[in-house]
């Protein structure tokens, strides 16, 4: 039996032409060529996913495919969720290398057997946006593009471990990592500003909290050592947690808030995602850092209070104990 993935992305177009396509991961490629995407969208399509997806299909640059043979017990449902998890987490890369608001929707399975065709469809509910709420098409080159597959591939592919089971992504099963990647993912995914900062807080919560007291001065603190080598940059990256922090505690307990020059939701929400974005990338670049990452509790506990009471920042002066 044969299982074929397709689907498209939003808000996204590729300077160069990827004629059969660049691998994205798990088997999946991404193009901008219309012939190749007539071999998988064609007329025999058609009836099977509507007229209405056949055409956004159709028009749609950026294609997404995957082509592979299977068991015959291989489950379709499973399969295809697979491969939307796939999808999200190289959309998490794009974001994680600049600002955007790609987007795919419904996700098609053709399976091929012996009987026939059959089409199985799904979907995952998030509408991604720019930092400022915004929906910005996205023009990248091909070199662009592979770094951003590089990160996907080599980075959070294998290091996020997330889960496609969505019962499972908070579990002891899933790293610290994968668990803050999927708080910025609703974070994302959420057109409110409060909201967003709400869980953008919560991730960097997940990343560096390993205690239950003075979570907010806690958290300040060690994600402005962690990101700067000075006391200014310290000073403003601390200012700037505590500020999202007041926000987010408005909102988890049910307050209202008053937008101030100083207190305005979109540009706490612009820079806690500015941060998080920072924090993901300083700790996926580094083997050691990642390590220390996925360390119980206590242990990266003692990391962060030595880096605390060293002044000492990550990298090649992170130090361990």
């Amino acid at each position: 039996m044969e299982f074929i993935f397709i689907t498209a992305l939003h808000n996204f177009s590729i300077i160069e032409g990827l004629h059969n396509g660049d691998k994205i991961g798990d088997g999946i490629k991404i193009t901008n060529d219309s012939k190749v995407k007539s071999t998988f969208v064609n007329e025999s399509l058609k009836p099977m996913i509507g007229a209405i997806e056949y055409n956004h299909l159709k028009t749609t640059e950026v294609f997404l495919y995957s082509s592979e043979k299977v068991s015959s017990e291989a489950d379709p449902i499973a399969y295809l969720t697979s491969k939307m998890y796939t999808v999200q987490d190289f959309l998490m890369a794009s974001w994680l290398k600049s600002d955007n608001s790609i987007n795919f929707e419904l996700c098609f399975l053709v399976s091929k057997g012996a009987r026939g065709y059959n089409v199985t469809s799904n979907f995952l509910s998030h509408k991604y946006h720019s930092a400022d709420g915004s929906d910005i098409n996205v023009r990248l080159s091909r070199k662009k593009l592979q770094e951003i597959r590089k990160i996907h591939v080599e980075r959070l592919g294998i290091k996020s471990s997330q889960t496609p089971v969505a019962d499972a992504q908070f579990s002891r099963d899933n790293s610290r990592l994968g668990r803050a990647l999927t708080w910025m993912n609703m974070a994302r995914g959420n057109f409110d500003f409060s909201i967003r900062v709400a869980n953008f807080c919560t991730a960097l919560e997940t990343l560096f909290s390993t205690s239950n007291s003075e979570i907010a001065h806690q958290l300040s603190e060690r994600v402005a050592i962690f990101l700067e080598d000075n006391p200014e940059g310290r000073l403003i990256v601390f200012k700037k947690i505590k500020k999202a922090y007041d926000l987010r505690s408005k909102i988890i307990h049910g307050s209202t808030t008053t937008q101030t020059p100083s207190k305005n939701p979109k540009d706490i929400s612009v820079d806690i995602e500015e941060i998080s974005k920072r924090v993901v990338f300083k700790i996926i670049e580094n083997d050691k850092i990642f390590e220390d990452f996925n360390k119980p509790d206590d242990q990266l506990g003692i990391i962060l209070l030595s880096m605390i009471i060293s002044g000492r920042t990550p990298v090649d002066r992170f130090v361990t104990i």
